[in-house]
């Protein structure tokens, strides 16, 4: 599957791909920018820092926040559209993480907050792997999360 997102280090941009109208922080952004990172760009100032997963108490796990650093920002595509990012995510020290479009489109950005507190609750018995859990866990804490939004 190809990322729904490219990374420009020189000018520390994160550019959504022409066309992509729906992101995922974690799955979209962040997994594909440690991926990038790995494949030889380990020389430019680090985009992402994140928190979260510590447990809190039985079964609770802090959900995971995203900070973009270092001067990083999110670029929508040339085009005018609706753009909806799914996640905790915010500029370290406050700045507005999103940058402006170059030509001049209508772009309305929507970020869709997630759950600080996901619920994780593994039976040893499933068959499941951590991963799997976790992940069936996001699953359904997108699927909350989009029942809410509908209503």
């Amino acid at each position: 599957m190809a990322d729904l997102v490219s990374f420009d280090g020189p000018n520390k941009l994160i550019i959504v791909n022409d066309g992509e109208n729906a992101l995922n922080f974690d799955a979209d952004i962040y997994s594909p920018w440690k991926r990038w990172v790995t494949e030889g760009n380990d020389g430019y100032l680090q985009a992402i820092r994140v928190v979260g997963g510590d447990p809190t108490i039985s079964g609770n796990y802090l959900g995971s926040t995203f900070f973009l650093m270092n001067g990083w920002m999110i670029k929508p595509y040339e085009a005018n559209h609706e753009l909806t990012i799914t996640g905790n995510f915010y500029g370290e020290g406050g700045y507005n993480p999103l940058q402006s479009t170059i030509g001049n489109y209508n772009v309305l950005v929507t970020r869709s907050v997630t759950n600080i507190i996901d619920l994780i609750s593994i039976n040893t018995g499933s068959g499941l792997t951590t991963e799997q859990a976790l992940e069936l866990t996001r699953i359904l804490n997108n699927t909350n999360l989009i029942k809410a939004i509908s209503l």
